[in-house]
């Protein structure tokens, strides 16, 4: 497991996060340390997150920043590390936050790729770790451009899911 990127210090972060797009390195964590989780829970009104950092792990950092996807490339979604930095760096300012599976949690950014589709970052709590098993960490799944948001957030919120939906951003935003 390495140290840990600091999101706070943005050229530092940048480049350690750049160095997982050109080498697929044997699976372990990295701590992302400065993502104020903590924070989300003011919106939604519930201690679900104790602690201001999150785990990742090499493989979807990898994944993330390889070129778009095709087939059998379905989690290569072209993400530079800049943009995985502004949706870490604005966790606590989403348009909306759902639970996605049990001790999972989806948080739809208010960051945007080029095409305008917001950027969803899946959050599992409890999640065991390369070289821990047993422990139970907050760990960032995977993050993607979520595609007909609207009808995610509305499906959701039909399901009783949603612990949070920020209107006013949404409708700001143009989603």
């Amino acid at each position: 497991m390495s140290d840990g990127i600091n999101i706070k210090y943005r050229k530092n972060a940048v480049n350690n996060l750049l160095k997982y797009k050109y080498k697929k390195y044997q699976s372990y964590d990295i701590k992302l340390k400065n993502v104020n989780l903590m924070g989300i829970n003011l919106l939604i009104r519930l201690p679900m997150f104790r602690k201001n950092y999150l785990f990742v792990d090499s493989d979807t950092l990898f994944d993330l920043m390889q070129d778009k996807g095709g087939k059998g490339k379905h989690n290569y979604h072209g993400l530079t590390p800049e943009i995985i930095l502004d949706v870490l760096s604005d966790v606590e300012h989403p348009i909306c936050i759902y639970e996605e599976d049990y001790k999972k949690y989806a948080i739809i950014s208010s960051t945007k790729v080029e095409s305008g589709e917001p950027l969803m970052l899946i959050i599992q709590i409890d999640a065991p770790l390369y070289n821990n098993p047993k422990a139970e960490e907050y760990k960032f799944v995977t993050m993607f451009p979520k595609s007909k948001a609207d009808n995610l957030i509305q499906r959701k919120l039909e399901e009783h899911k949603v612990l949070y939906l920020n209107y006013l951003a949404k409708m700001k935003k143009g989603n």
